[in-house]
């Protein structure tokens, strides 16, 4: 990136619905292939939301969207690649907004950075993640659990993997769209209602529940944790792992 051009910005974009996420997104990735933005790293909160991507199977529902839509949740399909994601309070988003031409063009690149962001973020908060060959995103490490190569529900510990973190972007001309969601606070148990990111045999968990059982029953880690604390150490490992700076 030349030290001519404006720098992308981090953007706090608060609580709101996930269409109006969408919609700007849209918005700021054309002004990206037109060369009119200097992009963007946004943080953001939605209601409760279920998400289809391009690789969705119809297994993945467990109920009809109109009964998501009847229990108050949200429904979209979208363009990012990956299958059924929920977004919902205490998770937070992050929708990297950037022209990868000015980066590295790269698909695999951009996603183990994205990975790598989340990895570090929750090393901070004192919980220890890894990732899974041949699966996008970040789980929590448990030694044994998963063959390399093999299904989450292969386990040798007898325990479920638990996913604290899911990805999945939209390219277009190497201009970058939607994002990775790490959940912080406890979320709902919507297992009854999709099977998430379309893999079976997993559980969903986060930052918080985490840090209560590693630390005990009614204890917490050192690290405060909340949605705005994890997004600024958040934005300094995406900063990192993509090696470029940018404006406040």
């Amino acid at each position: 990136m030349s030290d001519a051009e404006p720098a992308p910005q981090f953007e706090n974009w608060g609580f709101l619905p996930y269409h109006d996420a969408w919609e700007r997104q849209r918005e700021i990735q054309q002004l990206l292939i037109a060369g009119k933005h200097p992009g963007c790293i946004v943080f953001c909160e939605h209601p409760p939301t279920v998400t289809a991507g391009s690789s969705t199977q119809e297994s993945s529902f467990l109920t009809s969207p109109e009964a998501l839509k009847a229990q108050g949740i949200e429904f979209f399909k979208v363009e990012r690649g990956g299958d059924l994601t929920f977004h919902g309070p205490g998770q937070l988003v992050c929708y990297p907004l950037l022209d990868l031409n000015k980066l590295k063009r790269d698909v695999h690149w951009y996603m183990r950075a994205l990975e790598g962001a989340i990895i570090g973020t929750c090393a901070a908060f004192e919980v220890s993640t890894e990732r899974i060959p041949g699966r996008t995103g970040v789980w929590i490490a448990e030694a044994g659990d998963v063959k390399p190569g093999g299904r989450e529900d292969e386990q040798t510990s007898g325990r479920r993997r638990r996913k604290i973190a899911s990805i999945g972007v939209r390219l277009s001309r190497w201009c970058s769209m939607h994002g990775l969601s790490l959940n912080v606070m406890r979320q709902p148990e919507i297992d009854k209602l999709i099977v998430p990111c379309g893999l079976t045999g997993i559980s969903v968990t986060s930052l918080e529940q985490e840090r209560t059982e590693k630390s005990g029953v009614g204890k917490s880690s050192n690290a405060p944790l909340g949605l705005d604390a994890v997004a600024a150490v958040l934005g300094g490992e995406i900063t990192k792992e993509l090696g470029i700076v940018f404006e406040e």
